[in-house]
């Protein structure tokens, strides 16, 4: 999304996103960006590797890093990329994310329209999964990364039950065994047709 923006301010430019594997068939889709280069940086190795395929590539003019404190800072010096920005670690950057976005007026945080546009095959896909559901929906997302930050299962219950007596369709999401079994157990509480369970059935890119 924010690449989205910053084409927008300046369409003429070349925009390669670096990021990880996975995300590949999502990022190739969006037509703000025109090349795409895989990289991990788990461990020294495949980093090393990284920084060898970057400088193989066409000689790069900026690098603009979206990431706070991580390996990802000092690949515009190892690269050899002349102007580098970032919000991380000063020392690897000629200049602070922020304020050089504030300088060239673009706001990347302010998204008016959506920002990703989905591959067609997950459209198409969507449309079939949601076809039972009723034109109002609700997705909702029931799992955290820790236990402190997921909300009760019995208030989720109460929640989607009211929903549902006001004629919406539910999509439970989520991923993992104890998702999944929070799922079953709103969909066996509640009780309705108009609750689609899909926690721990779809793919990164459905």
């Amino acid at each position: 999304a924010s690449i989205k923006i910053f084409k927008e301010h300046f369409p003429g430019i070349h925009m390669t996103l670096l990021a990880a594997p996975p995300y590949r068939e999502l990022m190739e889709a969006q037509p703000s960006i025109d090349d795409y280069i895989s990289g991990e940086k788990t461990s020294l190795g495949k980093y090393l590797s990284l920084i060898s395929e970057l400088k193989k590539r066409e000689r790069f003019d900026w690098v603009i890093s979206l990431q706070d404190k991580s390996k990802s800072d000092t690949i515009g010096v190892r690269a050899h990329i002349r102007n580098k920005v970032g919000s991380g670690r000063a020392i690897f950057y000629d200049g602070y994310l922020w304020d050089w976005l504030d300088r060239i007026n673009v706001d990347i945080r302010n998204r008016e329209t959506p920002g990703i546009v989905p591959p067609q095959g997950s459209v198409l896909k969507a449309q079939t999964l949601l076809s039972s559901l009723p034109e109002r929906r609700v997705f909702a997302v029931i799992g955290a990364a820790w236990e402190e930050k997921r909300w009760p299962t019995d208030y989720w219950c109460a929640f989607l039950k009211e929903l549902v007596r006001e004629g919406w369709g539910v999509v439970l999401n989520g991923h993992g065994k104890e998702e999944k079994r929070i799922g079953a157990e709103i969909e066996n509480n509640v009780k309705s047709g108009n609750i689609l369970n899909l926690v721990d059935k779809l793919s990164f890119y459905d």
